[in-house]
């Protein structure tokens, strides 16, 4: 067994480890780990963690670990460097779960990371609290793609034009926040459907989780609005038809190549006539 000091937790498999339980929050009760051997002396390696570098130069036959592209470029091949922290997880594909935990644990190829700028150091609260709210339920389908209904999905690039409203907004409101944070983690999350509307009957703020709509009127705050529920009465409702929409189009549409777009301009246009569009930063993460 490979000595516990090389072990690092490793988020795999999303969107399910944090999507299906609804956290918010990992620790260290996870059970997936990797392989992470920093020292490039292999005469300082201890006994198993050398057998498994050993293991990975002479197996398998006719191309060992060790000699393959992404291993070969480094330097030594079984060091990966930097070792990035991230702060905030952000999965590769969203259904009807929205959910951006924060983490320092490393991640799989599917997960892309947010870290927070030296600059905002203090400032995580900020970019983890407005993911987390409802104000960014429309992100996998207005900055994402559609793979013919069903899941939307962020890649890299798509991830870094995520807009964040600028940390200087926010801070007034860090103490509410970091209450409604808390509340938040302590409970599981669940789906558009669950947080905001089941559908059923009319839409009212009262179906919408206590908690959710304070953290989407305490930011709507933040940003400027003065009447945050006015917006909100007609945003919520968009949120979970569009979801609906493309959940429905997964199960209508029959095996096809061809990958098309949902068409949301006209709701785009609406949401950004109503935002105060001058307290958001560039489109960078």
């Amino acid at each position: 067994m490979i000595e516990a000091e090389y072990l690092r937790p490793i988020l795999k498999s999303p969107p399910k480890e944090f999507t299906q339980p609804g956290k918010l929050i990992f620790n260290d009760s996870t059970k997936k780990y990797v392989v992470l051997i920093e020292e490039e002396d292999r005469m300082k390696i201890k006994k198993h963690a050398l057998e498994y570098i050993e293991y990975g130069e002479r197996n398998p036959a006719g191309e060992p670990y060790s000699e393959r592209s992404t291993c070969r470029a480094r330097k030594p091949w079984w060091k990966l460097s930097p070792v990035v922290q991230p702060d905030i997880a952000i999965t590769e594909y969203f259904s009807s779960n929205f959910i951006f935990p924060k983490t320092s644990f490393l991640l799989d190829t599917a997960l892309n990371f947010g870290k927070i700028r030296n600059e905002y150091f203090d400032d995580l609260l900020s970019v983890y609290s407005f993911l987390n709210s409802s104000l960014s339920y429309l992100y996998a389908d207005l900055y994402g793609r559609n793979y013919g209904g069903g899941p939307a999905g962020f890649v890299v690039y798509e991830v870094q034009k995520l807009p964040v409203p600028r940390p200087e907004a926010m801070r007034p409101y860090y103490h509410d926040l970091e209450g409604i944070m808390h509340r938040m983690e302590e409970r599981k999350i669940g789906s558009v459907f669950e947080e905001i509307w089941d559908m059923k009957g009319e839409f009212s703020l009262d179906s919408v989780k206590k908690d959710r709509l304070e953290l989407d009127r305490t930011i709507l705050k933040a940003l400027g609005f003065e009447d945050p529920d006015r917006f909100l009465r007609s945003y919520y409702p968009s949120v979970v038809r569009i979801v609906k929409e493309r959940l429905e189009k997964a199960k209508s549409v029959k095996t096809s190549n061809r990958k098309e777009k949902i068409s949301l301009s006209k709701v785009a246009d609406d949401i950004i006539a109503r935002i105060n569009v001058k307290n958001f930063p560039p489109r960078t993460m």
